[in-house]
């Protein structure tokens, strides 16, 4: 399974304050607009720049209005975050810009430029003033990044994963944010690829794309692949340079998720399973499309057909390895043959497995067989053949049918 889906990344919010920059309120013009009272206040609505924007000039004019309203809010506090450089990061963040700029515009200051190729959340919250009191009113966010765009000669370079720390484990149920550092000195045009996978080998994995260093990620965000409860993930990002497909991925973290006031079962064996060795699950990927079967040879029936480039988890083998028992999709399992399969991961603890013969030898004595209105109903050749009023014939496809004798 390979999906891949555009979505937007809202915003996480950061709140660590530093490298504050003092901003000078100015005096409203005489006759100018009244001063609104707290009621009064609407939220503003951004000009510049706009959602997503990405802009070449580091000290750009940020411009705003408030629509439909006929009086000015005593200052509006103008915000601006940095995703890089996080101490802790997306819960605590680095504000570069905070001040009281009053009016519809500010310009960015030329000796602090904004650094290239990060993107930034912009606030912007009217304020009103009540005796001694501050009292906010509606606010704005934008989320924007800075250039100059990458070239197609541009050398790729992996981005640097930094929220949530590796192998934390989160609460799905409000949603959460992935983040990480561009690390290159511009802005690669159609954003990031992200992919998140229940496997380490993202061999069924979800690719997203979003348009800033952070990815949003709520519960049953899609159908294929949703957030579940006491699940561990992995995921892991790449730059979409234009006109090239061998961008790297950056290392790859993982996430363990937990609602709070819930039971995992594995906390109860956690202590045990720190203790033991770190293997990599077995994989069989089938290198031609392949019958999958009820055993370890030719004379068994077949179960179910497997498409070339399926990657399945091993779940037994038979006493010389020639056949490998896999895990379906349904969670049923079948056999396939050691030639139409790549193995990949550790099988020295895969179980082995000696089923019975394919064909069972029924008694002869004196046995009446069960009145049995329809055998159809048995499903699996041995539960049908283990019934001595039924026999399988193999040759209806796809798989055969159990038949009343």
């Amino acid at each position: 399974m390979h999906t891949r889906y555009r979505i937007p990344a809202p915003i996480a919010i950061l709140m660590l304050l530093s490298m504050l920059f003092s901003l000078t309120a100015c005096e409203l013009p005489k006759g100018g607009a009244p001063i609104c009272d707290f009621g009064e206040l609407v939220r503003p609505e951004v000009i510049f720049p706009e959602m997503y924007a990405v802009l070449d000039d580091l000290t750009p004019a940020i411009s705003w209005e408030f629509p439909g309203s006929g009086c000015l809010p005593e200052f509006t506090n103008l915000e601006v975050w940095s995703v890089e450089n996080y101490l802790h990061g997306a819960s605590a963040g680095y504000l570069v810009m905070g001040g009281h700029p009053v009016g519809y515009n500010f310009t960015w200051p030329e000796d602090n430029p904004l650094l290239p190729g990060h993107t930034y959340f912009l606030r912007l919250t009217p304020t009103a003033v009540d005796g001694e009191s501050y009292l906010p009113g509606p606010g704005a966010f934008v989320a924007f990044s800075t250039g100059p765009v990458c070239g197609a000669g541009e050398m790729p370079v992996a981005p640097r994963p930094h929220w949530f720390p590796n192998d934390w484990t989160v609460d799905p149920t409000p949603g959460f944010s992935l983040e990480w550092n561009n690390n290159l000195t511009c802005w690669p045009e159609d954003g990031f690829v992200v992919q998140l996978s229940r496997t380490p080998t993202f061999t069924r994995v979800i690719e997203m794309t979003t348009p800033m260093e952070s990815l949003w990620v709520y519960s049953g965000m899609v159908a294929d692949l949703p957030i579940a409860n006491c699940t561990r993930y992995f995921w892991r990002v790449r730059a979409d340079l234009p006109g090239r497909d061998d961008e790297p991925w950056s290392e790859t973290w993982t996430f363990t998720t937990h609602i709070p006031m819930t039971f995992c079962l594995e906390d109860v064996f956690r202590p045990y399973l720190d203790e033991l060795p770190i293997v990599t699950p077995p994989i069989a990927t089938l290198i031609d499309d392949a019958a999958c079967r009820s055993g370890p040879s030719m004379d068994y029936a077949i179960v179910d057909y497997l498409a070339q480039g399926l990657s399945l988890p091993i779940s037994g083998r038979n006493p010389t390895s020639t056949w490998w028992q896999v895990y379906l999709p349904n969670l049923n399992s079948c056999w396939v043959y050691e030639d139409l399969v790549d193995i990949g991961g550790d099988t020295g603890l895969v179980m082995v497995i000696d089923p019975e013969p394919p064909h069972l030898v029924l008694p002869t004595a004196t046995h009446t067989p069960e009145s049995v209105v329809n055998c159809a109903q048995y499903t699996n050749p041995n539960t049908c053949i283990a019934n001595p009023a039924c026999w399988w014939d193999s040759s209806v496809p796809p798989n055969g049918v159990c038949k009343n004798k």
